[in-house]
Order: C-alpha cells, then structure tokens, then sequence
C-alpha cells in the first residue's frame, strides 16, 4: 500500500505493541483514541530531589517557596517527585513540611530511594506522608497517578509487584479518555540513566489511557522525550547541598500549565 494510503493502526493492533515500539512509531492508543471531553485549564507545580539534610536547608527552602509564590500563575496543587530528605529522618520531613505548608497549596508526595533510611526503613516517610505511596486523585477533568518506583535505596532498580498490584485495581477504575498524567520518582524515558528496569512493562500498562504527561527526578538533570505530543521528563534537583548529575548548575522546579487536553512544563529557577 503507498504510503499515503497507509491506514492508522487499529486499536486493538495498538494493544499489541510494546512501549518501546509506541515511542520510537510516535502512537498511544489511549491518546489517539481519546474522547473529546472537556477538561479545566490550570496550572501547577512539580519539584524533585529536595534532599532536605538538616536546619541549613531551611533558608533555601524559604527561597524556594517565595519564588513559587512570587509566579504571575496561581498554581493549584504542587507535586515532590521523590526524595523530600536524604536520610529519611523525621526532623528532615518536619523541614519539608514546615516550608510547604506556607505555600498554602495541596500538596502530593511520591517517595524516592532516600526516602528510605539506612535500615531500608521509610516509616518517617509514611508517617510524615500518609497515604502517599500509590494512589490517584482527580482535579479539573485531569487524572493524576502517583507510583512508588522504588526498592529501599537502590540508585537503580525495577517497580516492585505491590506497585504493579496497585496498577491492576486502580487502571480499570479510571476514566480512560480523560487527560491523565503518571508521577513516579526514577525515570521512565527510553534512555535515561537509571530508568526504572522494567520501564517498558511498567509503561505497557498505560496503553489505554489517555496519558499526556510522565514527569519523575532521580537523575538531577534535564531530560525529555516526547511520544505525540506526550512529555517524559525529569528535571534538574532542588535541593540545597547535592548537585546535578550533568554538572548542570540551575536548580529548580516545573511550573506546569494545562491547556486543551495538553500540559506544557517551564522550568523556574531558584537563585
């Protein structure tokens, strides 16, 4: 058949390729087949790789929360991708929580490999962040789905089995063609230095959904890859003491926009 003939796959022939096929192919079943449901236009944050230590944090983190304040957007919710403390005790998470809660927004956690102490504990974690492991919510027409990709404090690891349990009850609950975006703290883009292992199979799971965003840290630096008009990306660390993986110096954070069904993300940088 010419190539302009060629029909778009169906559906069902969509179901049948793996992730890695969809991103280099530039299709998403759940995306191409979205329903025309309206969605709210908003704006809001996404931040990473805090790595809160101890009390000389604490005027970086007013900088942080002045400069998130000080957007001409009215962000609606801010998201931490992962490691809020760098060793998992709670006087680090009363830190985080302290600065946060002066923002004055909901905010959503995901936990990182440093969210786990040296006894591969993260009870600090859990109990600074109840109900914070892996769940959805739902905000102006937009599905968020929020994962643990972790495994204690493995720099590089797969999604475990309670993760991939917790995706078999909560997918089928979703609206499908509703705009949804994924939130994990190890990165999920094809390539990415210490991507989740088993990022293909974990992404598979996605195909019926209308998934128009992937945003995760663990690697301190810029990356992006793009399925559609779909964003995969992390972003650079925010965090006081450690630096960028690239060698990078900007830190900051994602101011993320909504708008028709798509959200475009710009880094802010704290100075």
């Amino acid at each position: 058949m010419p190539m302009n003939q060629r029909k778009t796959p169906s559906r069902r022939e969509l179901m049948r390729w793996s992730a890695s096929a969809l991103l280099a192919a530039n299709l998403w079943p759940g995306k191409l087949f979205a329903a025309d449901k309206s969605s709210g236009n908003f704006d809001f944050l996404i931040i990473n790789d805090l790595h809160v230590i101890d009390d000389a944090d604490g005027p970086w983190l007013e900088k942080i929360i002045a400069s998130m304040k000080s957007q001409k957007a009215k962000p609606q919710l801010c998201i931490i991708a992962g490691d809020l403390a760098d060793d998992a005790t709670p006087a680090q998470y009363a830190l985080v929580g302290a600065a946060f809660k002066s923002l004055g927004l909901p905010i959503y956690t995901v936990p990182g490999n440093h969210d786990y102490d040296k006894k591969q504990s993260r009870a600090a974690y859990e109990e600074a962040r109840p109900k914070s492991l892996n769940y959805t919510f739902e905000h102006n027409g937009w599905q968020f789905v929020h994962l643990d990709s972790t495994d204690g404090t493995k720099a590089k690891c797969a999604i475990l089995k309670p993760t991939f349990d917790y995706l078999d009850q909560a997918l089928p609950k979703l609206d499908k063609s509703r705009p949804t975006l994924l939130i994990t703290h190890f990165p999920q883009g094809p390539k990415v230095t210490n991507r989740s292992t088993n990022a293909d199979d974990f992404l598979d799971r996605f195909k019926p959904i209308n998934l128009c965003g992937v945003f995760g840290g663990h690697y301190h630096a810029y990356t992006a890859t793009t399925l559609r008009d779909i964003p995969i990306k992390t972003n650079r660390c925010c965090s006081f003491k450690r630096g960028n993986h690239d060698g990078s110096k900007q830190k900051g954070y994602f101011l993320c926009s909504t708008k028709d069904g798509k959200v475009t993300p710009t880094f802010v940088e704290v100075t």
